[in-house]
Formats: C-alpha cells, structure tokens, sequence
C-alpha cells in the first residue's frame, strides 16, 4: 500500500497552528506533521521545502498536546521562521502523512477548521470531494451526546 500526503493551507501561521494543535490532541503523531510558509500568491507545491519548514517554539504545556519539536541544530532556525511567518500574516501548508486508521480522522479535524485548501496524492481526491467543503461546517448529528454541563457563575 502506498503511503500518501494530506496537504491543507491556511490563510495565516495562526489558523495552521490551531489546527495542528487539534490533530496533536486527538493523538496524530508530531513527526507525520509539518508546516511550510507559504510565500502569498506562490504555488503550495512549491512551498514544500526544507528551508520552509517551521516549528513553533516549545512551551511549557508542549508535552500536554504530545508536540515534539525539531532536532537542536534545526530547532533555533525553525522556531525564528515561525515567528516572522506569524508576524507577517503568511499563508501556511501543513502537510500530514497520514495512516489509514487515521486519514478520515485528519480530513474531520481539517475540515472543522476550514483551510483555504486541502489535497491528497491519491488521483482524484482534492478538496472538492471532501464533505467539509460541501457543507462548509461539521454536522452536530455526528457528535455523541454528552451529559449536560453545569454552569457556575462567579462574581
């Protein structure tokens, strides 16, 4: 079975890194996850470099979303990229490799943060076929229902 790429953009570093926090949280491995700066107006394909790469830096609660960042010698050059890219408002590409268990996973995550758009390198698959680009939002029947939440009022 061939192993293919997810590949969604977001209109800024700040979008994206939501997103990637939400695929973190529901447990698709840091290392299948990675995030590109976007140059506006560039081609995505051509974004997805090396030298684009970025990775925001390691916070106190990082291990509480099970983000692992980059090796220390690409770690300094990384982190400083993600900072300009969130400065400067830039569009991202998250690419994710994901597994077969976890690919309808990773398409509901994206799709409940609507990327500008998603592709895959399977043929024939890109954003126009995914339901979130259809609905444009996720349907509430798809959630399990919980049990209701008290609210406490402070003053």
């Amino acid at each position: 079975m061939m192993q293919h790429t997810i590949m969604a953009v977001f209109d800024t570093a700040r979008h994206a890194q939501i997103a990637v926090d939400d695929l973190l949280v529901c447990d698709i491995p840091s290392e299948s996850i990675h995030q590109y700066r976007l140059a506006i107006g560039a081609d995505p394909d051509a974004a997805i470099r090396p030298e684009n790469e970025f990775h925001r830096p390691s916070g106190t609660w990082t291990w509480l979303i099970n983000d692992h960042p980059p090796p220390t010698e690409r770690r300094a050059q990384q982190e400083a990229l993600y900072r300009e890219s969130r400065l400067r408002n830039e569009p991202v590409v998250v690419t994710i490799d994901p597994s077969t268990l976890t690919e309808a996973r990773i398409m509901k995550i994206l799709g409940d943060h609507a990327p500008l758009q998603v592709r895959g390198d399977k043929e024939g698959w890109n954003h126009a076929d995914t339901s979130f680009a259809q609905k444009g939002q996720m349907d509430p029947s798809e959630l399990e229902p919980q049990a209701p939440v008290e609210m406490t009022e402070y003053h």
